[in-house]
């Protein structure tokens, strides 16, 4: 079984990785590269792009109004190149500018430059494109550094472009300020020269936002995950237990107790439970095993003396004894299970067997209250689901699929191990005794002789080591120091194959593209490249 510390390692570090790949990865079409050049408040623009689709058109657009002066600034577009197409640009009132064919344009949308090829989807996915524009920036304001003038300029907006590094795939002249790395999920911020002599206003000093909230978004998930189990998750290992226990840790305690709570996953039916549970009966006398023609049968002798968990186990076995077919009846016993041709004629049976085992299930987990606490799977859970909508916001195309298996793994993984609950009081103790206990029973067969007390005790080894999970290896003991013969190691182990079946009936019950326009902040640019 994986350690705790290890299934809480695994967990820390898919969250970060989900949320750095959601941070750093852009897994929509965008630009592969762009060359930015400047002549005054000039720019030539040249974008390189791969589409991940088949396109007809190809298109960079902007959140700055082109060629309509709105009072915040505006762009002016003067020429645009293709590699592959016809070129185009629409101003912000959808006037359309091109040397082409007009009609090959009515996929186009208004304030963007790109090109088309009409109706034709002739830019072909995994294939090398460019486009270019010249266009000329009129800001509303204007940003100081070292007593110049700069117009704040947002090349691309968030989420629309991928990550960009200075010198790699985002290339701009000396002279422009422009931070090393942007991420895709900021905005593409640059402060242009402006050498002009005229009267815009200077709001402030040329300054930069940093991505400090995004990556407190990516980090926090796994850090709150990782306090919520130090605080509500991870036992305080008691030292004077020891790792290796030899005697049964308390003979009072249940079989299908140590089954639910003191071996993982906790607070659940098992197949161990199950089998243990009956096991047990068959000690008590309650009921009566019978090998016939190597299938287990069982009896019911008695429905007295049992706690309310055991007695909904045996109303189980009543409701399989009422529903058997005669064939499966012997001398007053009854095979637990069926063939599939059998069972498809007692579908009555199957209800009620689904619906005993839902109440089971449910009563499992309320008396597990008085065990452990589950304070930390509450949190843990509202915490994960709360990331998953935040990463529907991060995220798109596959990195979205990945967070989210990322995230439904993790609370697959919550659900179905004991990391985010915690025992009670002195229950963590007894746990680590049975735990002892378990590797003791576990290494049993390595026992060259036969231990004083195995003689007396060995069916109650047996059943607990059934509820632990173990119960192969104290057969193969119990054989090996001839307590039981070949006849019995059989007999047992078909009666404990056959009655983890029982779990099968519990299957019903619950279980555990890159942009322009003007930016906020007297900035203006925005927008992004896509295709359609």
């Amino acid at each position: 079984m994986i350690s705790e510390r290890a299934q809480i390692s695994m967990l820390v570090l898919a969250l970060l990785v989900a949320g750095f790949a959601g941070l750093l990865i852009y897994s929509g079409f965008s630009f592969d590269k762009s060359v930015l050049s400047f002549d005054g408040t000039t720019i030539t623009e040249k974008l390189f792009m791969t589409p991940n689709s088949d396109y007809r058109n190809l298109y960079r657009y902007f959140n700055t109004p082109i060629d309509s002066n709105l009072g915040e600034g505006y762009i002016k577009i003067s020429d645009v190149e293709c590699s592959f197409g016809n070129s185009y640009y629409k101003d912000y009132d959808g006037k359309l500018f091109t040397q082409s064919d007009t009609s090959l344009f009515s996929m186009t949308e208004n304030n963007e430059y790109g090109c088309s090829l009409g109706d034709n989807y002739g830019y072909v996915h995994g294939s090398d494109y460019w486009m270019s524009s010249q266009y000329e920036l009129y800001p509303s304001a204007l940003f100081s550094d070292n007593g110049k003038k700069y117009i704040k300029f947002v090349a691309y907006s968030s989420g629309k472009h991928p990550l960009l590094i200075k010198g790699e795939n985002f290339i701009v002249p000396d002279g422009v300020i422009a931070r090393d790395v942007y991420l895709p999920s900021e905005d593409v911020v640059i402060y242009v020269p402006y050498s002009v002599q005229d009267s815009v206003p200077v709001l402030s000093a040329v300054s930069f936002n940093y991505p400090i909230l995004d990556i407190v978004v990516v980090l926090l998930p796994a850090l709150l995950t990782l306090l919520i189990w130090l605080f509500f998750g991870k036992e305080n290992l008691v030292e004077d237990v020891p790792d290796y226990f030899s005697q049964i840790p308390d003979e009072k305690r249940k079989p299908w107790q140590v089954a639910a709570f003191f071996d993982p996953p906790f607070s659940d039916i098992s197949p161990n439970m199950f089998a243990a549970t009956l096991l047990d009966f068959y000690n008590r006398n309650i009921i009566d095993l019978k090998s016939i023609n190597d299938k287990t049968y069982v009896k019911i002798l008695k429905v007295d003396g049992l706690d309310e968990i055991e007695s909904e186990i045996m109303g189980m076995l009543e409701t399989i004894q009422k529903h058997s077919s005669k064939e499966n009846i012997n001398q007053g016993y009854f095979k637990i299970t069926e063939n599939a041709f059998e069972r498809a004629f007692s579908p009555l049976r199957n209800v009620e067997l689904q619906s005993q085992s839902i109440l089971l299930s449910k009563d499992v987990k309320s008396k597990s209250k008085e065990y452990i606490s589950k304070i930390g799977i509450v949190l843990v859970s509202t915490l994960l689901f709360i990331s998953f909508l935040v990463a529907v916001h991060l995220f798109t195309g596959w990195m979205f699929v990945i967070g989210a298996v990322i995230t439904l793994s993790a609370c697959a993984l919550i659900a179905r191990s004991s990391l985010f609950s915690k025992y009670k009081g002195e229950f963590f103790r007894e746990y680590q005794k049975w735990q002892g206990f378990k590797k003791y029973l576990r290494s049993l067969p390595s026992i060259k002789s036969s231990p004083p007390q195995a003689t007396v005790l060995w069916e109650r080894y047996l059943v607990y080591g059934t509820a632990l999970g173990v119960s192969e290896k104290v057969l193969k003991a119990l054989q090996s120091w001839k307590i039981i013969n070949t006849k019995d190691y059989g007999f047992y182990h078909g009666a404990i194959i056959t009655t983890t079946t029982m779990s099968g009936f519990s299957a019903a019950a619950p279980r555990g593209g890159a942009g322009g326009g003007i930016g906020g902040g007297g900035g203006m640019g925005g927008g992004g490249v896509g295709g359609r």
